[in-house]
C-alpha cells in the first residue's frame, strides 16, 4: 500500500513539471475554440485558473465513471471559464408566474397505449440545434422550438422562427428578455400577435426594441396543455401524442459540463498535462476509497458535472443527479423523445447552445419516475391555429 501510495506521489511530482507549457498549449486551443478574448492579462489570469480547476475537477469524475461509480462523464466547454455564480446569473431563471390562460392539463389514461421509445428527429419535425449565446433566452428558444416542430408536424415543411422577436415584444406578458421568462408566457403573445420567421426578426443575442410586422406573422398558439401532478407518465403520454414539449428543469447542478467539443483524449497538445491529472485523480480516488477523505483538502472547484464526446460517434452517458431540485426549475428545453439503454431510461431533451453542447445539441436524462430535476414540473406543448389533435386526445379526454 506504502509503495502504491509512493509511486502516485513520484508521478505527480514528475509530471508537475512538464505540465506548463501543455497546459499553455492547451489553453489557446481552448481559446481559440471558443473565441474567447479577455479584457486585460489579470481577467485572463483569473478565467484560467477557473478553467483548470474545471479540467481537474472534470477527470476527476471521469475516474469515477471509468470505475463504474457514475453513470456520465464531464467535459470542457463555452461555460469552463466562469463560476457557478456567473453561469446562474446568466443562463439561469426562474421566471415570472405564468399567465395560463388558455390552458389544458392533461392527464394521462390508462387506457392509453405509450410507446416503449419515441425520437421525433427521426420523424423529421425537430428543426436544427440553435445558440442563444450569452443571453438567457433559453424560454424563447424552447418556444420556437416547439412551434416549429408542430409547424412542421402540419404543413410538412420545416421553418425557422424568430427568438428576437419573443425577448423584444413579450414583456407585457410576463417575460424578462435575457434575464429570463416562461413559455407558458410566451405561448399568450404568440396567441395575439403570431411571431414571424427568424429571417425576417432575426436574431441579435440581447433585447431590444420591438419591431414585429403582425401581417408577416406566419404562425399562431391557440390553446396549450401543460402535464398535471409533475406527473412523469403523463409527459411520456404527452411527448408521445402531440410531439415535442417544452420543459423546465434545475440547470445549476453540473448541467453545463454535459458536453466537451475538444477530444481532450486525443489531443497532442494536452498529453502530460492530462495525464498529470489522471495520476492526480488517481490518488484522490485512492483516499475516497479507502475512507480517508478527512485526509486531504476539498478539490478548488468541486461542482457536479455531465456528458463529453470521447470521439465522433461515442457518447458521455446519461446525465442523472441526485442534488438537483424538483421544484427550482430554471432552464427551458425542447424533450423530443425518450428511450432506454443499459437498463436505464432517459429522456432526449434539445437545448440552445449550439451543437458544441452535449451530444451535437442535445442531452439524455435519466427517467426515474420520480420527477428528476424537475422535468414534468412545467412541461407544457402548444396547439397551433388548425392544428387538429387526435381524437383521443382531446379536453373531453382530460
Amino acid at each position: 500500500m506504502h509503495c502504491f501510495l509512493g509511486l502516485l506521489i513520484f508521478w505527480h511530482l514528475s509530471l508537475l513539471s512538464h505540465a506548463s507549457s501543455e497546459t499553455d498549449a492547451a489553453w489557446e486551443h481552448w481559446k481559440n475554440s471558443y473565441n474567447k478574448v479577455y479584457n486585460s492579462p489579470s481577467e485572463e489570469a483569473h478565467r484560467r485558473a477557473i478553467w483548470e480547476a474545471k479540467v481537474k475537477s472534470n477527470h476527476e469524475h471521469n475516474l469515477k465513471y471509468d470505475l463504474g461509480l457514475v453513470t456520465y462523464l464531464k467535459g470542457l466547454n463555452q461555460f469552463s471559464d466562469i463560476t457557478s455564480d456567473e453561469f446562474v446569473h446568466t443562463y439561469s431563471s426562474i421566471a415570472k408566474k405564468p399567465r395560463r390562460k388558455n390552458v389544458i392539463e392533461y392527464t394521462h389514461k390508462a387506457k392509453r397505449d405509450i410507446p416503449e421509445r419515441i425520437d421525433w428527429r427521426e420523424k423529421g419535425v425537430v428543426t436544427s440545434v440553435k445558440n442563444e449565446g450569452p443571453c438567457g433566452a433559453h424560454w424563447a428558444f424552447a418556444t420556437t422550438a416547439a412551434l416549429e416542430s408542430q409547424y412542421a408536424m402540419h404543413f410538412n415543411e420545416s421553418i425557422s422562427l424568430s427568438d428576437q422577436q419573443l425577448l423584444d415584444c413579450s414583456e407585457y406578458y410576463g417575460t424578462l428578455g435575457c434575464f429570463g421568462g416562461s413559455p407558458l408566457n410566451a405561448y399568450e403573445y404568440v396567441l395575439e400577435y403570431g411571431l414571424q420567421t427568424d429571417e425576417m426578426y432575426p436574431y441579435e443575442e440581447k433585447k431590444g426594441h420591438c419591431r414585429y410586422n403582425e401581417s408577416a406573422s406566419i404562425i399562431r398558439v391557440k390553446a396549450y396543455y401543460i402535464v398535471a401532478d409533475d406527473n412523469e407518465t403523463a409527459l411520456q403520454s404527452l411527448v408521445a401524442s402531440f410531439g415535442p414539449t417544452i420543459v423546465k428543469v434545475d440547470g445549476e447542478y453540473g448541467f453545463r459540463d454535459y458536453t466537451c467539443v475538444l477530444n481532450l483524449e486525443n489531443d497532442e497538445t494536452l498529453s502530460i498535462y492530462l495525464t498529470y491529472f489522471s495520476f492526480h485523480a488517481i490518488f484522490e480516488m485512492f483516499i475516497v476509497l479507502t475512507g480517508r477523505e478527512h485526509e486531504k483538502d476539498a478539490p478548488a472547484n468541486s461542482e457536479e458535472g455531465c456528458d463529453v464526446f470521447r470521439g465522433a460517434g461515442v457518447t458521455g452517458g446519461i446525465y442523472k443527479s441526485d442534488n438537483c431540485s424538483t421544484f427550482a426549475v430554471t432552464n427551458d428545453l425542447l424533450l423530443v423523445g425518450y428511450g432506454r439503454e443499459n437498463n436505464t431510461d432517459y429522456w432526449i431533451l434539445k437545448n440552445s447552445w449550439g451543437t458544441a453542447w452535449g451530444e451535437s445539441g442535445y442531452m439524455r436524462m435519466a427517467r426515474t419516475g420520480k420527477n428528476m430535476c424537475g422535468i414534468a414540473t412545467e412541461a407544457s406543448v402548444p396547439r397551433i391555429e388548425q392544428y387538429d389533435p387526435p381524437e383521443q386526445e382531446t379536453n373531453e379526454n382530460n
